[in-house]
């Protein structure tokens, strides 16, 4: 029976995968969030996540929205459940005694 490989350890064992996916996630994903902006900020609007620039504490630059008060305090407990789910998760990951 192999044991749990992590999906980090899938990708650096070939190269060229873990090339690809740096380049998507460094060059791709940046370049469809540039050309979607306008769209993610209306979006954003219409559904409240996001507040007009003269309402919000954070601007996001570029845009003419942002976050108030309330939206930055969710976003950070957010931000804070999600390191502290990871960090539970892998503190509780069974351990294997061999290595491939």
């Amino acid at each position: 029976m192999r044991p749990h490989r992590s999906l980090l350890d899938e990708l650096t064992d070939d190269p060229l995968t873990f090339l690809g996916a740096l380049f998507v996630g460094s060059v791709v994903v940046p370049a469809l969030l540039i050309m979607w902006r306008d769209q993610l900020v209306t979006w954003g609007l219409d559904h409240q996540v996001l507040v007009p620039s003269g309402q919000a504490l954070l601007t996001f630059p570029g845009t003419s929205a942002g976050l108030d008060l309330r939206r930055v305090i969710v976003a950070g407990l957010t931000l804070l459940a999600v390191v502290a789910a990871s960090i539970a998760v892998k503190r509780h990951r069974p351990r294997s005694d061999s290595h491939d």
